[in-house]
């Protein structure tokens, strides 16, 4: 999680390091959670989680090469 989301996530794309965001909304802002009969601003940690959060490349064909330029990329980019 990063307030700089798009910053961070343009980083890591500069050195060749994929972050999707998988949940870009919290469930009650989505199509099925509007009948839940919440709107924005109701649920502002759910909102905030989404708005900061990405994901790293993890998955059981990683290196640990990979890994680790992973780690130290996400430390460079809060350095």
């Amino acid at each position: 999680m990063t307030e700089q989301r798009d910053e961070m996530i343009a980083f890591m794309k500069s050195r060749g390091i994929g972050t999707p965001i998988h949940y870009p909304l919290p469930m009650h802002l989505t199509r099925a959670g509007r009948k839940l009969g919440y709107k924005e601003g109701d649920l502002p940690v759910s909102e905030a989680y989404a708005s900061q959060t990405l994901t790293l490349p993890a998955h059981q064909f990683l290196t640990d090469e990979e890994i680790a330029y992973t780690i130290d990329s996400a430390r460079a980019f809060f350095a």
